[in-house]
C-alpha cells in the first residue's frame, strides 16, 4: 500500500518494517491536507491517492483518519454495522438456528398479545434478527480510562477493524501530543508486530523513533 498527495514529493510506502511519519510545519498546507484526506475518507473528491499494489483504491474504503484522541469513539457505526451483520450469520447457523426461530415466533406472538386489545389490525413486519441488534442498542464496551490506554485502544480498534472490515491504513493526526514517547514507541512497536497500517501525522518535531521513518515539510515547505 501506497499514500501520496500532489503538494508533497514523497511517497509514502505502508508496507514496510516502519512507521511513516509526515510532519508538515506550513500551517496552510497542514490544513489543506487534513481537509483533503477527511473529504477523501468521506467518499468526496480528494487530490490523495491511496494505491494497493500500485492500483488506485477508494480512501473511504481503505482508510481511516483519526484526530480526536480527547474522546475517541470506538463505536463507529460502520463497524458496528459490519459486527450486527456478523451477529446476523451467527444466529441463522446450524448451531442457533432454531433457537432464533423460536425466539423470532415468541417475540411475533407477544407482540400480537399487546395488540389484542387495540382497535385496529396490525402485523410485525420487521421481527427479524438485524432489526432486533440494531433496537437493542448493540455497543462495544468502552472501558478504557485516560491517555494511559490510548495506545491501547488504538490497537484493540485497529484489530477489530481488521477482524470485522479489513485491514486499513489509519491516519493519525497528532497522536504524540496526547502520548509519551515512551509509550508511543511501545505502541508502534506493537502496530508493526500485528502489520497493522499507520501514516502519524503531525504539526511539529518529536523525537525521532528509531521504528520511525520520517518526511518534514517545513514552514518554507522545504522537504528534508
Amino acid at each position: 500500500m501506497k499514500f501520496a498527495h500532489p503538494e508533497i514529493s514523497g511517497v509514502f510506502e505502508i508496507n514496510k518494517p516502519y512507521v511513516n511519519t509526515l510532519v508538515i510545519e506550513n500551517q496552510q498546507l497542514f490544513s489543506e491536507l487534513l481537509c483533503d484526506i477527511y473529504m477523501g475518507t468521506r467518499g468526496l473528491d480528494s487530490k490523495s491517492v491511496l494505491s494497493v499494489h500500485d492500483t488506485p483504491v477508494p480512501i473511504e474504503k481503505y482508510a481511516e483518519m483519526i484526530s480526536s484522541f480527547v474522546d475517541l469513539n470506538i463505536n463507529r457505526k460502520p463497524l458496528l454495522n459490519k459486527i450486527i451483520a456478523r451477529m446476523e450469520q451467527i444466529s441463522v447457523d446450524a448451531e442457533h438456528y432454531l433457537r432464533t426461530a423460536s425466539l423470532l415466533a415468541e417475540l411475533e406472538s407477544v407482540v400480537e398479545e399487546w395488540a389484542f386489545d387495540i382497535p385496529c389490525d396490525i402485523i410485525a413486519s420487521k421481527v427479524h434478527v438485524s432489526a432486533i441488534l440494531k433496537a437493542i442498542g448493540i455497543e462495544l464496551r468502552d472501558h478504557y480510562n485516560g491517555s494511559s490506554v490510548l495506545g491501547e485502544k488504538l490497537l484493540d480498534y485497529m484489530e477489530l477493524v481488521r477482524e470485522f472490515d479489513q485491514d486499513k491504513l489509519f491516519i493519525l493526526v497528532g497522536l504524540r501530543s496526547y502520548i509519551d514517547d515512551t509509550t508511543t514507541a511501545q505502541f508502534l512497536q506493537t502496530a508493526l508486530l500485528h502489520e497493522y497500517r499507520i501514516l502519524l501525522i503531525d504539526s511539529r518535531e518529536h523525537l525521532r523513533l528509531p521504528m520511525e521513518k520520517r518526511l518534514t515539510v517545513d514552514v518554507d515547505l522545504c522537504e528534508f
